[in-house]
């Protein structure tokens, strides 16, 4: 893995690296924009009810095991999530001001 580290540090010089890992039947683009922040995008059609609880449990354990804060929100607003995870608490928020 550190390996595929370096190399995606240094591609991204000129490509943006993406990881595709599915969540259920939903398909998770994992962009590494930077050393310490990464975006996941996925098509909110593919989300069922069903698919939904696998993403916010995906949303707590990427939360815990990274000890950070998690977000959802649309990408027109970024700056406003509607959903958080936050590392000491186990549920996930919902933020009205993310609507």
């Amino acid at each position: 893995i550190s390996s595929s580290r370096v190399e995606m540090r240094d591609i991204r010089e000129s490509a943006s690296p993406t990881l595709i890992v599915q969540v259920g039947n939903v398909d998770l683009r994992v962009k590494f924009f930077e050393e310490t922040k990464i975006e996941i995008d996925f098509f909110p059609n593919d989300v069922s009810e069903t698919a939904f609880e696998g993403l916010c449990d995906f949303m707590r354990k990427c939360s815990d095991l990274l000890s950070k804060r998690v977000t959802m929100s649309v990408p027109s607003s970024r700056e406003n999530p509607f959903l958080q995870k936050l590392p000491w608490l186990p549920e996930i928020e919902f933020l009205e001001a993310g609507i």
